[in-house]
């Protein structure tokens, strides 16, 4: 009896001490999380997305309490934030028409956030326009930035991605973007555009 009793006490200790390395960290989830967060809030890419997105939804699986909601899929946040600063870059090509050195740069800018579209899906459910394919995006990195000195009332690139648009509707498109996403996420373009727009 004694033998059994030695032997269950010894079974239980085992399960217990093999079971601590199984419970599930909820601190650690949520240092994780804000770590996720900070990555994917430096450059809205859809890589730095779904981690974020899979370990907050891991962390309320576990029971470890709620989160905040998201404000959109990743494809919707990421395409926004694209999208926008995509048209402030346009707006700084304007104000740098004088300097070819900052204009080629911008327009480098450019064919980034196209990158991060394509690879969100295309973007076309968020943007109203054609979803972006990763053959524009060959088409415009390979073509290059063709400097010329622009009008200061409008985009006079021909490989430019946009119409021509004027300085005023270029920033009500892009408030008209800023005001889909959640209010921490588009503070971050607003600043810009009030950087830019002060020039």
């Amino acid at each position: 009896m004694n033998k059994l009793l030695n032997f269950t006490s010894l079974m239980s200790l085992m399960l217990l001490v093999s079971g601590c390395g199984l419970l599930y960290d909820c601190e650690a989830a949520e240092a994780e999380i804000s770590t996720l967060e900070t990555e994917f809030v430096s450059d809205f890419v859809i890589g730095n997305c779904t981690p974020y997105v899979d370990k907050r939804d891991e962390y309320v699986d576990e029971g470890c309490g709620d989160v905040e909601d998201l404000g959109g899929t990743c494809e919707e946040l990421v395409c926004t934030y694209q999208y926008s600063t995509s048209i402030l870059t346009g707006l700084n090509m304007l104000l740098l028409a004088a300097d070819s050195a900052a204009y080629c740069e911008a327009y480098d800018s450019v064919g980034v956030n196209m990158q991060n579209m394509v690879d969100a899906g295309g973007c076309a459910s968020y943007t109203g326009l054609p979803a972006y394919t990763q053959a524009m995006v060959d088409e415009y990195v390979e073509a290059g930035c063709d400097y010329e000195p622009l009008p200061t009332s409008s985009v006079g690139n021909p490989s430019f991605p946009f119409e021509k648009i004027s300085k005023k509707e270029m920033i009500n498109i892009i408030n008209d973007q800023v005001s889909m996403l959640p209010e921490e996420y588009g503070a971050k373009i607003m600043r810009q555009l009030e950087r830019f727009t002060s020039l």
